[in-house]
């Protein structure tokens, strides 16, 4: 698999309802009106990866003013999960490019990302952080390509994740479609999903030979094991007492203004990385 391998197609008794992605080894994210063809009161869904394999999801939060929805999945053993990739927070004139396409018919999208985040209505009536975006392929009606994610495309050690596509901007004066897309942040996901905070997101990165562990509570031993010795509890102590201190240091105003859900995100991806390292394929 490679990196840009971690979407998926979402589908309800054969039928296809629209694109997702992975943002934890149990959690696929999708726009919310990629959904509205569902059976009502079913929620119930069939997740595909893109090597083919198809697994049993739930939809498990919805967020109707944001259009956004939260797929609760599990990933057996058999089933290699593809590679995550890295939140972080977009710029303007950051190039973008989206891995999803609907069909080997339709293009791959990129393009640059024209305006910082700021806060946008959206078609369903809530206002959200969006970023907007500008993309190079002018293919028309880009519905097809909802719920799909959001990458920054280079420099190649600079490839993370960047959002969400939920819509397109209409063109106002004239009945034509324009190439003006909008993309929900990552930062605006994780505010309006309590299920991703450290715990969770600890939970859902780590395989499943690692999650019987206990995590460990940060405390204020210094680790006296070398890292090739250290125990995978260690590891996971050492996660938490990182991420308690970037809340520290937030509350206590030493990171004013900058949002540490990033930086958290690589430490658990660090680890995730450190644990399977360990335990090797499964």
């Amino acid at each position: 698999m490679t990196g840009d391998d971690y979407w998926v197609v979402i589908s309800q008794a054969g039928r296809r309802l629209g694109a997702g992605f992975l943002l934890t080894r149990c959690h696929a994210l999708t726009a919310l009106h990629c959904l509205r063809s569902a059976a009502p009161g079913v929620d119930g869904v069939e997740i595909t990866f893109v090597g083919g394999e198809t697994v049993p999801g739930r939809v498990y939060r919805r967020s109707p003013e944001a259009d956004l929805a939260v797929i609760d999945i599990e990933i057996p053993p058999s089933v290699d999960c593809p590679p995550l990739l890295q939140p972080d927070r977009p710029a303007a004139r950051d190039l973008w490019k989206n891995p999803y396409r609907p069909s080997l018919s339709h293009a791959l999208l990129s393009g640059d990302i024209t305006h910082a985040p700021a806060e946008y209505a959206i078609v369903g009536g809530g206002t959200v952080e969006a970023m907007q975006l500008r993309c190079a392929q002018p293919v028309g009606d880009y519905a097809g390509y909802s719920g799909s994610p959001i990458q920054r495309s280079e420099p190649p050690e600079r490839r993370m994740l960047l959002g969400i596509l939920l819509e397109q901007y209409p063109d106002e004066a004239a009945p034509r479609a324009t190439t003006v897309l909008f993309a929900a942040t990552i930062d605006e996901v994780f505010r309006r999903f309590d299920c991703f905070g450290a715990d969770h997101l600890l939970m859902g990165m780590l395989p499943p030979s690692a999650t019987a562990l206990e995590p460990v509570r940060p405390t204020s031993r210094a680790v006296q094991a070398s890292p090739a010795t250290r125990s995978a509890d260690d590891r996971i102590a050492d996660a938490f007492s990182l991420i308690a201190a970037l809340d520290e240091l937030r509350k206590s105003e030493t990171l004013d203004g900058i949002d540490v859900k990033p930086f958290k995100i690589e430490v658990l991806n660090k680890l995730v990385s450190n644990v399977m390292d360990d335990s090797g394929p499964a």
